[in-house]
Order: C-alpha cells, then sequence, then structure tokens
C-alpha cells in the first residue's frame, strides 16, 4: 500500500515537500532534489504520514491535490505532483544521448567508483551475455587503441609475474568449464 507523506523544518515545524511513497521512501534522503537537501542540511526535518494505506493511483492523487492546496512556490518539490517525477518512465533514445553526450569525458568521484568496483568484484559475467557483448562490439575500435599500456616501462617483479600467470590460468580454465 502506498501512502502520501510531508516533510516538516525541524526547527519551525513549517511543512516544506509533500511526497508519494511506499517501504520506507518517506524517511530516505536518496533521490532528493538540490533545494530539498539545502533545507534539510539547513533545517533538518521530521517526517509526517498525512494518508495512509492507498492504492497507488489514490496516492498520486491525493499528493497532488496536497501540493495544490499548500502551492508549489511554498514547498520544494520541483512537479505538481501526480506522476510528476521520472518514476517508472522509459527515457527517450534522444535523451539517453544527450545524458550520455553530457557525461562522456567527465570522471566519476573517486568514493563512487570505489563503491562500483565493490559491488561488482566477484560477479561473474554468463557465457550468453560474454557472446552477446562480443557481436556488439564486433567491427569496433578499442578504446585504447594507440595508446601506450598504463604500466609500459614498469619493470615487474618475479612474485608479480606469477601471481599473474597463476590467476590468468585460473581465469581461462574457469571460462574453459563454462
Amino acid at each position: 500500500m502506498a501512502y502520501v507523506y510531508g516533510h516538516y523544518k525541524a526547527d519551525t515545524g513549517d511543512l516544506f515537500y509533500i511526497g508519494k511513497g511506499t517501504g520506507d521512501r518517506a524517511w530516505s534522503n536518496r533521490k532528493r532534489n538540490k533545494h530539498w537537501r539545502h533545507t534539510v542540511n539547513k533545517h533538518g526535518y521530521v517526517v509526517k504520514i498525512l494518508e495512509d494505506n492507498l492504492t497507488e493511483e489514490l496516492a498520486y492523487v491525493k499528493e497532488k491535490q496536497l501540493i495544490e492546496e499548500v502551492g508549489l512556490e511554498n514547498l520544494t518539490n520541483m512537479t505538481d505532483g501526480g506522476r510528476g517525477g521520472t518514476s517508472g518512465r522509459e527515457c527517450s533514445q534522444e535523451t539517453r544521448d544527450k545524458i550520455s553526450k553530457a557525461k562522456r569525458g567527465k570522471k566519476r568521484p573517486k568514493e563512487i567508483s570505489e563503491l562500483l568496483s565493490r559491488v561488482h568484484k566477484g560477479k561473474t559475467i554468463s557465457l550468453e551475455m560474454r557472446k552477446r557483448l562480443s557481436e556488439i562490439n564486433k567491427g569496433k575500435e578499442p578504446w585504447n587503441k594507440g595508446k601506450p599500456a598504463w604500466n609500459k616501462g614498469i619493470p615487474m617483479s618475479e612474485e608479480s609475474k606469477k601471481k599473474l600467470s597463476e590467476s590468468r590460468k585460473a581465469l581461462f580454465k574457469r571460462i574453459k568449464n563454462e
């Protein structure tokens, strides 16, 4: 079941955000806009459930009504509610291309890279997926073509060579057995 919730400034008790959620969405600070974050950093926030045990559709309607009553200009909400966000929406190819172009060449923050690394460590790619990736990339020029290797000119110790050899043998053995 869905619900409609309000975020109130902890210091003044003023309502500054109205949302629709399920589970722990009302208490989550993930996927919030910049204006919401600034308000919370300055004032803190308290959660109040305004309407409970609603269907998804009814929750959207109630959210929209409440935002209209309070006035969007008095809230940190970016839209007038209803299905105003991007929840469950598919982006067009044009939009996806624009997002891709905007992100191209920008490095991720180190913390994000480390988090993604931890999340994906130990995962194996299925043989079917490897074949699909192979087909997708056939005929494409490698990203590092013409660039020197990162470790070119750096001598490897015998111990490092042995570890590398063993890990590659294990990898090829695992691939062969799949």
